[in-house]
């Protein structure tokens, strides 16, 4: 490999990132998506971060790997495990709400908005959750396997403030 000249590529400065407020449910800020944000910038502007003040709180197995972190919304967690178990876990005690069992495995990170939760599983199909209750709001099929999470639009909601189906 004496022959080979490796030479870097420039770099292009990137513009910063939008300052961008997050949402308000009730009385509390959410992390509604993987990433944060619809852009998933990972970025919290605004959020004091730091060193825990005190050792975990609690530790719940799920039986199963979890690819991504959950997402966070008014109290509680929503994750998804590798297996295909979506979970809704109260954030203070580690209490498991609901559980809905999907029937192929999960490869992406969940959704959240003030009413409902959002999966995608390899069956091809985007679920659609309450929130509160974990029933089946709605499911809609794709047509393939899924390997994306969804995204919520804050501002794409029915008079009733219902969030709408696409698909």
């Amino acid at each position: 490999l004496e022959d080979v000249t490796v030479t870097p590529a420039p770099t292009v400065p990137r513009a910063p990132a939008p300052e961008l407020e997050p949402e308000i449910v009730g009385d509390r800020q959410c992390w509604t998506t993987f990433g944060g944000d619809p852009q998933r910038s990972l970025a919290r502007p605004g959020a004091q971060l730091g060193l825990p003040a005190r050792k975990p709180m609690w530790m719940r197995g799920l039986r199963s790997y979890i690819e991504f972190p959950p997402v966070y919304c008014d109290g509680d967690l929503y994750v998804n495990t590798f297996e295909g178990a979506t979970y809704a876990i109260e954030a203070e005690t580690g209490k498991e709400i609901w559980k809905y069992d999907l029937p192929r495995s999960v490869h992406t990170a969940l959704a959240a908005d003030a009413f409902s939760v959002y999966s995608t599983s390899r069956d091809g199909a985007v679920y659609c959750f309450d929130r509160k209750t974990g029933k089946l709001r709605w499911k809609t099929g794709i047509g393939a396997t899924l390997t994306a999470g969804p995204a919520v639009d804050p501002d794409d909601h029915d008079d009733d403030q219902q969030p709408r189906p696409r698909g």
